[in-house]
C-alpha cells in the first residue's frame, strides 16, 4: 500500500499503470518466447479484446464449437461473421477454410488448448498448419493449459512450428490467483491498445482517496 496505493486509479492508458505492471509484462513475455504481453483485470475482459484486435465486420471467424463464451463475446463485440467446426475436427475446419471466398482480412479461428469441460485438447499443430495453408491467424485461449501443461508449463502453444497472432492466459488457474493476459508479436499487441476497449474503464475513486491514511503491515 505503501508503494502502490488501495488501486489503479484509472485506466492503464490514463495512470493506471505501474511499474509491477511493466516487470510481470516483460518477465511473461520472456518466458513465453513472445515479442510482448498485456495484462488485463480478467479473462473474460482479455478474449474480447483478443478478438476485437484480430477481427471486425469484414473478417470470417471460425470457432471450436465448444468454446468458452467470452469467445463468442468477442465475436459479437467485433461484429466479424461467425462459423463454427466440429470439436477438434481438423477435416471440418480445412473444408470450411477452403470454402471461403477471398475477404479484405485473413480468416481467424478461434480454439483452447484445453477444454475443461471435456478435458480435450486439439492437435494444435495440425490447426497451426491449416492456418498457414490458408492464409488464416490462430488465436489460442491457454487459461486451462498454462502452468501444467507443455515445455516447463508454459501452455501447449509454446515450441509450435508455426506462428499463433494471439495466446490468452488467465492467472486464475494454475497460478492462484486473478486477472488475465495477451502475448503476441509488436503488431498484434499493438492493435490490443486502442483508446476505448476492453482495458480502458476505469475502476471507481476510493471515497475521499486523499484523506486514507497509510496503515501499517505488520
Amino acid at each position: 500500500m505503501a508503494s502502490d496505493g488501495v488501486g489503479a486509479g484509472g485506466s492503464r492508458l490514463i495512470t493506471g499503470t505501474r511499474p509491477r505492471h511493466l516487470e510481470l509484462e516483460a518477465a511473461l513475455a520472456t518466458w513465453l518466447n513472445r515479442d510482448r504481453v498485456l495484462l488485463f483485470p480478467s479473462g473474460f475482459q482479455a478474449n474480447i479484446a483478443a478478438l476485437t484486435a484480430l477481427s471486425d465486420r469484414h473478417t470470417i471467424v471460425l470457432v471450436d464449437r465448444l468454446i468458452h463464451h467470452s469467445l463468442l463475446a468477442g465475436v459479437r463485440t467485433s461484429g466479424a461473421r461467425l462459423q463454427r467446426f466440429a470439436h477438434n475436427d481438423l477435416e471440418d475446419l480445412d473444408q470450411r477454410l477452403q470454402r471461403l471466398k477471398p475477404t479484405t482480412r485473413p480468416p481467424l479461428v478461434v480454439t483452447e488448448s484445453l477444454f475443461s469441460m471435456e478435458g480435450t485438447s486439439p492437435d494444435l499443430q495440425g490447426i497451426a498448419d491449416l492456418c498457414a495453408h490458408h492464409g488464416a491467424q490462430l488465436l489460442v485461449d491457454e487459461a486451462h493449459g498454462l502452468g501444467v501443461l507443455g515445455p516447463g508449463g508454459r501452455g501447449l502453444c509454446h515450441g509450435l512450428q508455426r506462428p499463433v497472432a494471439l495466446v490468452c492466459g488467465t492467472f486464475g488457474k494454475a497460478f492462484g490467483s486473478g486477472g488475465a493476459f495477451l502475448a503476441g508479436d509488436h503488431t498484434t499487441m499493438e492493435r490490443c491498445c486502442k483508446p476505448v476497449g476492453p482495458s480502458a474503464t476505469p475502476r471507481p475513486w476510493p471515497h475521499r482517496w486523499w484523506r486514507v491514511p497509510r496503515l501499517p503491515c505488520a
